[in-house]
């Protein structure tokens, strides 16, 4: 049987790279190119409907190896057969969004009603409802992630081989023969979207795409003798870039007032490259983010559930800091009209929660704490919590909480902002939590009396609760830090002076690129210095070795940061920035006069 889902796997690769060039031609001759747009990110006409590359191979590499395994499963095929030709007449006729989402709900009912749903809840239709909610929201999901180069393709690609390799450790072949083929279709078609991508896939392909993946993830999920998590939880981590991608377009765009419907530029791959990411840069950062989602539903199956119910929430924590990051990246401007009636707005962005409400903040620290303290318990007892220490944990966990979270409050944890995180917070993080660590465990030992767990248990959670909460404080400074410290291009710059005023000089620069000017190097007049790196950028020399630095480093500004600079030097310096046809600045920091200083000396 592993044979035929690497048969299956590599026919389909095959088939899409033939079926793709050939597509790719014929669109280009019948002119169905997506030509460029203010909302799209394209800039030049492109060949579409590389979907029928992508449908074309997968159904070949399942018909040769998958239909013979189990005929039950052409329902899924069928079902998503409907998802392709709908998004093949709305690439060539433009449907409105209405006709689209009814195809979606009947293709998914059919599915629900013959195939499989997932017992979500105890009742049977509100599992049939709620598994069509979910077909049509991932279906909707991946044809909004089509929005970058290769991103969408190669997010199915990574999804696929995580749920292949699923259905294999679980005994589904059939399935994984069906999976494998969808991974192999997308991967030939990848080859052409790359950046710079030759052809796009259309609705055609991420409406197929979609609804395979939403069908398929589900049905991953079956094998139910694992634990609850791994039947809830799978599809969502397998598909968790597109469900983060959707739910963080869907909140800006509410809270800006813009249809969710329309297109536009404020997806996290628009927002990653306004970060000062390359298209290619993000778009593997994204992937990688898919590759940890199919980790971890890999991880719900394998692990024990007590260590699962730990370790995924965590990682979800940090994803969730990083989006949070992302959503504060502005990519527009609130639209003007009427303002909106007390409680019809949707809730402010995630990004204004953590910034003015502190509210993302508190729910942050308070899913960190109880996370903190379930892992410790998990750690005291290696992984499995017998009954007693469970039962334990449930009675001095709304103890913890509440006198930690008390404890936050009354020692100003919730003053700083994270962008700006500093050693004297830090501090004050180490503070707060050990004096919260030791209230809570005196409080649990008086209020319930003796505990089967050892005190140990309260100081591993504090270890834990440190680390989680000192991470996400310094988390938007360390990631403003890489981003801007890849520069955002312009005129290679060096700074003339690598002591305080060169790092302020360097970080204003990257993180401004209405300066278009790219920091590359320092010269220092101190020689100890010559050789060492500041902020990742080089001391290539002293004032002495400036004629040398200006004609082999390619610099075409210099800028001046220090007021340790003599007359001579300066005239120095100017005349090797001369020699070299260099353009020479300095920074100046001024402050205006006091308004009242002002005022007595405005003419009268």
């Amino acid at each position: 049987m592993v044979h035929h889902i690497a048969w299956s796997f590599g026919l389909a690769l095959l088939a899409s790279l033939a079926a793709t060039f050939a597509v790719r031609a014929a669109a280009q001759r019948m002119g169905v190119v997506a030509s460029p747009r203010p909302d799209r990110w394209s800039k030049r006409p492109t060949a579409l409907l590389g979907g029928v590359a992508i449908y074309g191979a997968f159904v070949g590499g399942w018909l040769l190896f998958g239909m013979r395994e189990v005929a039950g499963d052409a329902l899924l095929v069928v079902c998503a057969s409907a998802m392709f030709a709908l998004g093949l007449v709305d690439d060539l006729v433009q449907l409105k969004p209405y006709a689209k989402l009814i195809v979606q709900i009947s293709a998914a009912t059919a599915f629900t009603t013959f195939g499989a749903s997932l017992p979500w809840t105890g009742n049977a239709l509100l599992n049939q409802g709620v598994t069509i909610f979910w077909i049509v929201g991932i279906t909707n999901a991946v044809n909004l992630l089509d929005n970058m180069d290769g991103l969408a393709a190669g997010v199915a690609v990574i999804a696929s081989a995580f749920v292949t390799l699923l259905f294999v450790t679980s005994g589904q072949a059939p399935l994984a023969i069906m999976s494998a083929a969808l991974g192999g279709a997308a991967l030939g078609f990848l080859v052409f979207n790359f950046n710079p991508a030759s052809i796009f896939m259309g609705d055609c392909g991420s409406q197929f795409l979609g609804f395979c993946l939403a069908t398929l993830s589900l049905l991953s999920a079956v094998d139910r003798s694992r634990n609850v998590l791994a039947v809830l939880g799978t599809p969502l981590m397998l598909l968790l870039l597109p469900i983060l991608d959707t739910a963080l377009v869907t909140v800006m765009r509410k809270a800006y007032r813009r249809p969710v419907s329309m297109g536009g530029r404020d997806h996290t791959s628009h927002r990653l490259v306004a970060l000062g990411l390359s298209e290619r840069g993000a778009v593997l950062l994204l992937w990688l983010l898919a590759a940890i989602g199919g980790a971890m539903a890999f991880g719900a199956h394998r692990l024990p559930t007590p260590v699962a119910v730990a370790l995924l929430p965590g990682i979800l924590l940090l994803l969730l800091v990083g989006v949070v990051f992302v959503a504060g990246v502005q990519v527009y401007r609130r639209v003007d009209g009427p303002a909106e009636a007390p409680g019809r707005a949707l809730v402010p962005t995630l990004a204004e929660f953590a910034y003015k409400r502190r509210v993302f903040e508190v729910l942050f620290d308070l899913a960190a704490l109880l996370l903190a303290y379930y892992g410790a318990f998990l750690l005291h007892y290696e992984g499995e919590l017998p009954p007693a220490a469970y039962h334990d944990f449930l009675r001095t966990v709304p103890i913890v909480v509440t006198a930690s979270e008390l404890t936050f409050l009354a020692t100003g944890l919730y003053r700083g902002l994270w962008g700006y995180a500093t050693l004297e917070d830090t501090a004050r993080i180490l503070r707060t939590v050990v004096f919260a660590s030791l209230v809570s465990s005196l409080l649990c030992r008086w209020w319930l009396g003796p505990l089967e767990f050892s005190r140990v248990v309260h100081v591993v959670a504090a270890l834990l609760l440190l680390f989680a909460i000192t991470s996400s404080r310094v988390s938007f400074r360390l990631i403003r830090d890489w981003v801007v410290g890849r520069g955002h291009g312009g005129r290679q710059t060096l700074v003339y002076g690598a002591g305080d005023g060169g790092e302020i000089l360097v970080r204003e620069l990257r993180s401004n690129p209405g300066f278009a000017l790219e920091p590359v190097g320092f010269i220092d007049d101190d020689p100890h210095k010559v050789g060492k790196k500041v902020l990742g950028l080089p001391v290539l020399g002293t004032s002495q070795d400036l004629a040398r630095v200006l004609d082999d480093g390619g610099a075409q500004v210099l800028v001046i940061s220090t007021r340790k600079i003599d007359a001579a030097r300066q005239k120095a310096v100017e005349a090797a920035c001369a020699a070299a046809g260099v353009e020479h600045r300095t920074l100046r920091v001024t402050l205006g006069p006091p308004p009242s200083a002002a005022a007595q000396q405005a003419p009268r």
